[in-house]
């Protein structure tokens, strides 16, 4: 089953005198359970295809599917439930809030969903993450990795259909990429969808399928729906 279907996704930015293309008609199937990594240099498109499927940016024109779904196809209020139920994302930047100790920052978006946490549900992904005994500190007195592992348990309670990623490791030193890319393989291995954005070849080798980006367009997928686009 496909889990993420794209369709023909351009994206257009109008600034005064010029267009720039960010996207240029990419079409793109992730199935239930898959570990894409989208790579390319920067300015390749690929983080606005992440926000595309995340449905936090509005494409020009094309169409978004998770889980069946029309992404772009809902009123505002349906989008904002969906992706708090359906889709998680993960940042280079934690985003956690300062005041909040591990746990609090990990059962929030729960909270603010109006759902009550399942206590057996914390307890595990605590152990999973290795912050059980961190569970009481506040950002502040976690290590780089520690935090981003915050970060990902907040989206995993949330028991999301996908899980987006956007240059996880972008701000840790090679021991704590480990961690993490070890990590998105152990949550991958156990059925989590992920589609992960890196520039970093060493964590696009943690993906079972790799396509690369240039200039909007998808010139690459290890998977052989799309081939090298010498000349274009």
């Amino acid at each position: 089953m496909n889990m993420i279907e794209v369709t023909g996704l351009k994206k257009v930015y109008e600034m005064p005198g010029v267009s720039v293309k960010a996207l240029d008609g990419i079409d793109l199937l992730v199935e239930d359970g898959e570990f894409l990594a989208v790579m390319g240099s920067s300015g390749s498109g690929k983080t606005t295809l992440l926000h595309m499927i995340g449905g936090i940016d509005t494409p020009t024109c094309g169409e978004v599917r998770i889980d069946r779904e029309n992404v772009h196809g809902m009123k505002p209020s349906g989008q904002a439930q969906f992706r708090r139920r359906k889709v998680g994302i993960i940042y280079q930047a934690y985003n956690l809030i300062p005041t909040l100790t591990v746990e609090e920052n990990i059962v929030l978006p729960i909270l603010l969903d109006k759902r009550i946490p399942r206590r057996e549900d914390v307890e595990k992904l605590l152990e999973l993450l290795k912050l059980k005994d961190r569970r009481r500190h506040l950002p502040g007195q976690l290590s780089g990795g520690q935090q981003q592992r915050t970060a990902i348990g907040r989206v995993l309670l949330q028991k999301p259909s996908v899980l987006l990623a956007d240059e996880p490791t972008g701000n840790l030193d090679s021991q704590n990429t480990i961690e993490i890319l070890s990590l998105l393989v152990r949550m991958n291995q156990a059925g989590q969808t992920i589609v992960l954005v890196t520039h970093d070849k060493a964590a696009g080798k943690a993906a079972k399928r790799r396509i690369v980006m240039k200039d909007g367009r998808m010139i690459f997928d290890s998977a052989g729906n799309g081939k090298e686009a010498a000349g274009k």
